[in-house]
């Protein structure tokens, strides 16, 4: 009877858990210096149909948190924001644990950095009557661009910033010198430069107190010179009659724009039943390609209705479902953001283990007559058995359940890889190479995936 009791009270337990989520449990400061923002925000999702409570977080003497509120109501989240306090320099690894009303375990938060400065004063955490107070300490950042070949300024030259895959405000304009100067928080960027005659640079670029100034170099477009025409041969009927003109396929990647209705009205476009299966390993972190899907899912949040669901998973060695299915409405999609722009990448890379967790999400949330799919976004690199990975998707695909691939940035053999797991889905390949890319490629991947015949 003791037996029985205690495994009905630890699958309770378990099923609470279930029905709250986190968008994270890990945060990295990576390197602090003076003056350098302390604090980080971790989402709490009630997915169940109860209201629940948030008990309490353990105390730490070098930790300040705070809720925006204590009570969740079903469908609704909680923000706990934690400001780290640290008493000397080196490495620290702060953990506390999150107490909730529908379980008997708690949720370990854990935080992460190495100080090279301290304060000499803290001032409190940032309260939520004011959000506006969480402002990072701003520095200036000087950009430089100049002619790859001749080094000379290029004067005019505009510069887009990413940071989370959302876009500065206004992009920067260089002087006659070729400079431009912006106050911004220290972090990783994602920086777009392009000038008339130059082909546009892409590059993500860390700035910290040790790294002000950036220089950009733009390559010059090649120059052609219109071809001489060749006098007009004529041909002979008969040539015509028994030449026989083969064309090369063409690679399928994101569907010709031109077929595509104007809007996004339930009238042209099924409801949707989305699941992102997002790859967050190292790879992912290099070459600004965490930065162009956050921009890619971004976009995508934009157009959603009510009547789409979305689900997110991430995954490197393993699976982490950091946003349970929800419907986008207007409050739905502030949290959507927050847990987009949120995403870390490290780790490696396995993709089977993920998948089958991601193609269970998209059976469970099904939608009759909708477009039911899983998005997968990687780089490409799998630890995996390609052939493995192939015939799990053929095993999960059906005429209403595909799934379809973003490439980010990758390589063109890992390209025909996921052509190839694409077409096995019954889905399409969205390459996202570039900025451009990121802001159109994926909203119309998805539009093609539920246009109505």
């Amino acid at each position: 009877m003791r037996t029985t009791l205690a495994l009905l009270i630890l699958l309770f337990a378990s099923d609470s858990i279930a029905q709250v989520t986190l968008d994270q449990t890990y945060h990295d400061f990576g390197e602090i210096y003076k003056g350098d923002k302390r604090v980080a925000e971790f989402n709490l999702m009630n997915n169940s149909d109860k209201k629940l409570y948030i008990l309490r977080a353990d105390k730490d003497m070098e930790l300040d948190i705070r809720f925006s509120t204590k009570t969740v109501e079903p469908g609704a989240y909680a923000t706990i924001r934690i400001q780290v306090n640290p008493g000397s320099k080196g490495r620290f690894n702060k953990r506390t644990s999150l107490w909730i009303s529908s379980s008997q375990e708690p949720f370990p938060l854990e935080l992460v950095g190495d100080v090279k400065e301290l304060e000499t004063s803290f001032q409190p955490c940032p309260t939520f009557r004011n959000p506006n107070s969480v402002q990072a300490i701003q520095f200036s950042m000087v950009a430089t661009v100049i002619d790859a070949n001749t080094e000379l300024p290029v004067g005019g030259a505009t510069i887009q910033m990413l940071r989370n895959g959302v876009p500065l405000e206004a992009p920067l304009i260089a002087d006659e010198g070729g400079k431009a100067s912006l106050e911004i928080p220290l972090g990783l960027y994602y920086v777009i430069t392009s000038a008339g005659g130059y082909e546009t640079d892409e590059a993500d670029i860390y700035l910290n107190r040790s790294r002000r100034e950036v220089k950009i170099k733009l390559k010059p477009l090649e120059k052609r010179d219109d071809p001489i025409p060749e006098p007009v041969k004529t041909i002979e009927l008969s040539a015509l009659e028994s030449t026989t003109i083969t064309a090369e396929p063409e690679a399928v990647t994101t569907p010709a724009r031109t077929t595509m209705p104007e809007g996004f009205s339930p009238e042209n476009y099924s409801a949707n039943n989305i699941v992102f299966l997002i790859d967050v390993s190292g790879s992912m972190r290099q070459l600004g390609r965490l930065d162009l899907l956050k921009a890619s899912m971004l976009e995508l949040v934009k157009i959603l209705r009510d009547i789409d669901k979305v689900s997110i998973l991430t995954y490197t060695a393993t699976s982490k479902m950091v946003m349970e299915s929800m419907n986008a409405t207007e409050s739905n999609k502030k949290l959507m953001v927050s847990i987009i722009t949120g995403l870390e990448a490290k780790g490696s890379t396995q993709g089977g283990q993920a998948l089958q967790s991601a193609f269970a999400v998209v059976k469970r949330h099904y939608v009759k007559n909708g477009s039911n799919q899983v998005v997968m976004a990687t780089d490409g690199l799998f630890r995996d058995k390609y052939s493995d990975m192939l015939k799990l998707v053929e095993a999960n695909t059906s005429s209403d359940r595909n799934i379809s691939v973003v490439g980010i940035k990758n390589a063109s053999r890992s390209a025909a890889q996921m052509l190839e797991i694409a077409t096995a889905g019954s889905g399409h390949y969205i390459n996202i190479q570039t900025y451009d890319d990121a802001q159109q490629n994926l909203v119309h991947g998805i539009k093609a995936a539920c246009v109505k015949n």
